[in-house]
């Protein structure tokens, strides 16, 4: 695959661009607003061509997801980060943020708290404020060299109360990478206190040269039973704005409670770019992946020396 496209420098002024459009209106042009996750590279080819193919029809009408998604996404999830993912567990949703959303709404009620690790991407403390929850703020603690969970602060605000924790892997905005001491931690709190928990594994794929990602579904059994995890390679590629991403539910009574939350939200069909990217999102893209780590890491290195200069 030709991955050139990481030294063409591309202006997205003009596109209606969330990142520099919309933070030129309020900032004005001499600002570059980290807080939108995507990147400025186009792209991998095979998923253009896919949307060249859509477009070419001319005709967007209602789209169904492709019969093969839940295969090229668990096959996916099995040869990255070495999780077995049954075709069953996995549903669609646009964007992680609605079903991070979807699950608070059904698994909890007005009134209850749930435990979100601070500092938090703001979708995660929303998902939680906006619907009437309370937050619990768990602050991350910071040695001097990584960030932890602080799990003795989070067991003094335990009670009856606490249903939930929300989990950000690897973590936004620190980008700790959490370990699978980290995680079995996580599970043995979770169980002990009977909480559903939710992982935001968004972007697993990101990652630095000599790490690897533990998703959370390498966990228990007893832990599957509790928990929601949350996948997608809109990231990954660069095509946030094609939405689509999955929810992980190996219990089969959890995953019919969100089946049900889905229907009555009316999330029945998928943007029609979306159903096309997927399979050679999932097939056909990985070497494109590799590559961005490595100018990732690259451009990181860069940053560093320029920090010290």
């Amino acid at each position: 695959m030709n991955t050139g496209c990481f030294d063409e420098v591309i202006s997205r002024r003009g596109t209606n661009c969330a990142k520099y459009d919309e933070m030129d209106e309020k900032y004005g042009k001499d600002i570059l607003h980290c807080g939108v996750a995507d990147m400025d590279f186009r792209a991998p080819e095979p998923i253009r061509e896919a949307c060249r193919k859509v477009t070419d029809h001319g005709i967007y009408g209602y789209t169904n997801l492709p019969s093969c998604y839940p295969a090229v996404v668990g096959e996916w999830i099995r040869r990255e980060y070495g999780c077995r993912v049954e075709d069953e567990w996995i549903l669609f949703s646009p964007r992680i943020n609605i079903g991070l959303n979807m699950a608070v709404e059904t698994f909890t009620k007005p009134g209850d708290r749930i435990i979100v690790h601070t500092p938090a991407y703001p979708a995660l403390t929303d998902a939680v404020n906006k619907h009437g929850r309370i937050m619990i703020g768990s602050p991350l603690g910071w040695d001097g060299t990584r960030w932890s969970m602080n799990f003795d602060a989070m067991e003094s605000k335990m009670d009856a109360s606490v249903k939930m924790m929300i989990l950000c892997n690897p973590h936004n905005p620190t980008g700790r990478v959490w370990e699978a001491e980290d995680l079995k931690a996580v599970e043995s709190f979770c169980l002990r206190h009977e909480l559903f928990l939710l992982s935001d594994e968004i972007h697993a794929d990101i990652i630095r040269e000599g790490r690897r990602f533990c998703s959370i579904l390498s966990l228990s059994e007893p832990m599957r039973k509790r928990m929601i995890v949350y996948q997608s390679v809109t990231k990954t590629f660069n095509i946030p704005g094609i939405m689509f991403s999955n929810m992980i539910i190996p219990d089969d009574s959890m995953r019919q409670a969100m089946k049900a939350t889905v229907d009555r939200e009316g999330f029945h069909n998928p943007n029609i770019f979306a159903a096309a990217v997927i399979k050679p999102a999932y097939q056909e893209c990985g070497p494109w992946k590799e590559e961005l780590n490595r100018c990732l890491d690259e451009n990181m290195s860069l940053l560093a020396g320029y920090l010290k200069e």
